[in-house]
């Protein structure tokens, strides 16, 4: 058996991300985000701290154009201007993580073949952790090339 994340954890700088409550509001979140330039995406959490979700920097800007676009009297335009639309329904719910007792080859495996440079790592809780990337992934398991 190959080495676990466990075993690098504490190796491994952390990289930076934003855990967002899956009912904020869309605009607080790109608020929150547009503080942090170098944060791309946001991991979304339920009440409990669980991992539930993510939302990408251009899953926000495309949700926060697309409502400059539409007709300013139609009855859902109305709604949305008076109640926020929540992280939790325009969120990636596909998320891919890793736990501490998984293999560091296999963690490697699946970023690179779902070309992520970040993955989260999730307790048995299912909360974030840590964030940790792919080059120091790749760095700490032993390749050199």
């Amino acid at each position: 058996m190959g080495k676990k994340i466990r075993e690098i954890l504490n190796r491994v700088p952390e990289h930076s991300y934003i855990q967002v409550p899956e009912n904020a509001c869309v605009e607080s979140v790109a608020e929150e985000m547009s503080k942090k330039p170098g944060i791309r995406i946001s991991y979304v959490v339920d009440e409990e701290g669980r991992l539930k979700g993510t939302l990408s920097l251009g899953c926000l800007i495309r949700n926060l154009t697309a409502k400059r676009h539409r007709p300013r009297f139609h009855k859902r335009s109305i709604i949305e201007s008076i109640t926020c639309r929540r992280i939790g329904d325009i969120m990636e719910r596909d998320v891919l993580y890793t736990r501490v007792d998984d293999d560091i080859e296999n963690v490697l495996d699946l970023m690179l073949e779902n070309n992520i440079k970040d993955i989260p790592v999730l307790d048995r809780e299912g909360k974030i952790i840590s964030n940790i990337g792919l080059l120091d992934l790749w760095r700490l398991s032993g390749h050199t090339g």
